[in-house]
């Protein structure tokens, strides 16, 4: 019974509440509430606040936790901002040479013995069979050197009185007309990235880069050794190369030294991103 009478007590005090609410409503301005009457109504207003418990159950955040988040949100931004602007470059890297084709030509020596005379200085502009050095064999015959292209003296190799041996290179010779092409040796297993049109990243001596495009991809292959000869960069491999020419609007120094990267893709680090999910 006393149970009871416990479970009807929260009851009652909630219609009490109920009819404290309704008499404030429903009184009208000629009637004065009684002083009890008052009590019980501000008792009543107190326990509905429900401003309070909503800010208790609703606390505001910080401002801390305002600074981080956008802290947060500028970092994220400032990283999609650099990987969209940043490109990531695929591309086929060489040494090559200003030399028109077919290549530095080479004068070599056809006999043991001594030079004794060299008629050209580098940079003295030859023609096909004229003059280049003289000479004297081991034997005293005679040694005569003649350039086998119409060109540019590039470099002398053997002195007058240098001691040569049978094919010993004495001189080599750039072949004549303009200088805006680049022969550069590739590989032979990256002779499939490599195309006419492709575009090309050229690196003077200087730092300067200037553009370019491939012009043609020789198909025949040759050891490393040749075509280093071809482009002035001595090599004693044999494994197999093809030549690449590439085309310039830029001016070059003839035998100037070139590095070439050969464009294969550009993509930005965000488009990879992208790609690779």
């Amino acid at each position: 019974m006393a149970d009871r009478l416990n479970e009807d007590e929260p009851r009652r005090r909630q219609s009490g509440l109920l009819d404290a609410i309704f008499d404030v409503v429903e009184q009208t301005p000629d009637e004065a509430p009684k002083a009890d009457q008052s009590m019980f109504r501000a008792k009543a207003l107190e326990q509905i606040d429900v401003p309070s418990q909503v800010d208790q159950l609703l606390p505001l955040t910080s401002r801390m936790t305002w600074i981080a988040l956008v802290a947060a949100a500028l970092v994220i931004l400032a990283g999609l901002l650099y990987a969209a602007s940043t490109q990531r470059v695929e591309a086929v890297t060489t040494q090559g040479r200003a030399v028109n084709l077919p290549g530095l030509a080479v004068v070599s020596s056809p006999a043991n013995g001594q030079i004794d005379d060299v008629a050209v200085a580098p940079g003295a502009h030859v023609t096909t069979n004229e003059e280049i050095a003289t000479g004297t064999t081991n034997t005293g015959g005679q040694i005569d050197l003649r350039s086998p292209i119409t060109g540019t003296v590039w470099q002398e190799i053997v002195p007058i009185g240098g001691a040569v041996s049978v094919g010993e290179e004495v001189a080599t010779i750039l072949p004549g007309g303009k200088n805006s092409t680049v022969l550069a040796p590739v590989p032979e297993s990256q002779q499939s990235l490599v195309d006419k049109g492709q575009s090309v990243e050229l690196t003077r001596s200087d730092g300067e880069v200037v553009e370019g495009t491939v012009a043609d991809v020789v198909a025949e292959t040759l050891p490393a050794s040749a075509l280093g000869d071809l482009v002035g960069i001595p090599s004693n491999s044999d494994a197999l190369q093809v030549m690449v020419v590439i085309d310039t609007e830029t001016a070059l120094d003839a035998g100037e030294p070139i590095g070439v990267k050969i464009i294969q893709s550009r993509r930005s680090l965000l488009r990879q991103l992208f790609e690779f999910r």
